[in-house]
């Protein structure tokens, strides 16, 4: 099975800093396929179209906005896990799951298993 994570942030430095961090580590090797959107419509073109497992969104976009994002692809692709946030400028915010059947508690068990065995020989 493949996992794959799609990321959707629409500050440029943010999206090229998450995209570097997950790809750039041995967090890469959690995810067969990590796809980066630059705003809440082209994230839910994306997930319909590739189908995501994990999904990280900012909340506060342009054109439209990760909740609304989010409520969207929970519609469509209801086992899909969920993670938005929003960080101002210059200080931290915690991140806010989007509940319903899409959490990580939710993932397959093998799929669990899987990302757990992956990230734990990567070292992650």
């Amino acid at each position: 099975m493949q996992i794959k994570l799609l990321i959707v942030e629409d500050e440029a430095l943010t999206r090229e800093s998450l995209e570097r961090v997950v790809s750039g580590s041995r967090l890469k090797d959690c995810f067969d396929e990590i796809l980066i959107a630059a705003d809440g419509e082209e994230g839910l073109r994306m997930a319909r179209r590739q189908r995501p497992d994990i999904v990280l969104t900012d909340v506060r976009m342009p054109r439209l906005r990760g909740e609304l994002m989010a409520l969207e692809i929970r519609k469509e692709l209801p086992d899909t896990c969920m993670r938005a946030s929003s960080v101002p400028r210059y200080t931290s915010a915690p991140s806010l799951p989007i509940s319903g059947a899409g959490s990580l508690e939710s993932l397959s068990s093998s799929m669990k298993t899987r990302m757990r065995e992956t990230c734990r020989s990567a070292g992650a």
